[in-house]
Formats: structure tokens, C-alpha cells, sequence
């Protein structure tokens, strides 16, 4: 059993994006090089602040994010190359898709409340925050 699956888009040609756990640490190595973020940020946290942010959201994460999902499918498609082929009217509903959905499968049986599923996801829950 697959717990998720790749999403698939037509493009320039047809692609399978999926965020697996090394496009995830390209896409976190990229935006913190790209912000210049010091200290670094993890993934989660840079996912849990942009998605906060709804229309709002940078134009840098959107690529990379995307860039990082299509690698599984095609290693040398560059950022570049993804800026030229989606069009925005589809990125944010595709990002929330990919984000999110990544989510809701990682959660699907728990009963966690909305702000702790919030706190575990962008790093901030301690222990103190645990349930007795």
C-alpha cells in the first residue's frame, strides 16, 4: 500500500509531483540558500509560515516547491524551467494540494486538534504540549 500517491499534471508534458523526504530537503536546502536564512529553516517551518499567509505566499517557494515534487519524475528540470511551464492560475491549488495533502495522509487517523497538528507540523510542540 502506497500512503501517497504522485499528483499528476499536464504541463509542457505530463508529470508526477510527490514530495518525498529528499525533495523535501532539496526544497529546504534551496529556499534557505535562496533567503539567505541564518540560522537555516527547517522545511516544515517555511511550509507552515508560507501556507499561513494564503494568497500571500512567495513566488520562491511556490517554484521550489513544485521543482522539488516534479525531481522524482524529471532530476534535471531546473527552477527555471518550472517557472516557465506552470501557470499560475493552477500553482497555489496545486501547492495546497501537495502540502496539504501530505498532511492530511501523514494525520488521517489521528483526533488531533487543528493547533496541535499546527505545533507538531512546524516543529513548535514540546512536550509540555503533549496530551497526559
Amino acid at each position: 500500500m502506497r500512503i501517497s500517491e504522485p499528483i499528476e499534471i499536464e504541463l509542457d508534458r505530463p508529470r508526477k509531483l510527490l514530495l518525498t523526504l529528499a525533495a523535501l530537503k532539496r526544497a529546504q536546502t534551496e529556499l534557505n540558500r535562496e533567503r539567505k536564512n541564518d540560522p537555516p529553516k527547517t522545511i516544515f517551518r517555511m511550509m507552515s509560515e508560507e501556507m499561513e499567509k494564503g494568497f500571500d505566499v512567495e513566488i520562491d517557494f511556490c517554484e521550489v516547491m513544485i521543482w522539488a515534487a516534479m525531481l522524482d519524475d524529471d532530476p534535471s528540470i531546473t527552477i527555471d524551467q518550472v517557472g516557465h511551464i506552470m501557470p499560475w492560475a493552477v500553482t497555489l491549488p496545486l501547492l495546497n494540494q501537495l502540502i496539504n495533502g501530505t498532511y492530511a495522509k501523514m494525520d488521517r487517523d489521528s483526533e488531533t486538534p487543528d493547533i496541535e497538528k499546527k505545533k507538531k507540523l512546524n516543529g513548535t510542540l514540546t512536550s509540555g504540549d503533549l496530551p497526559a
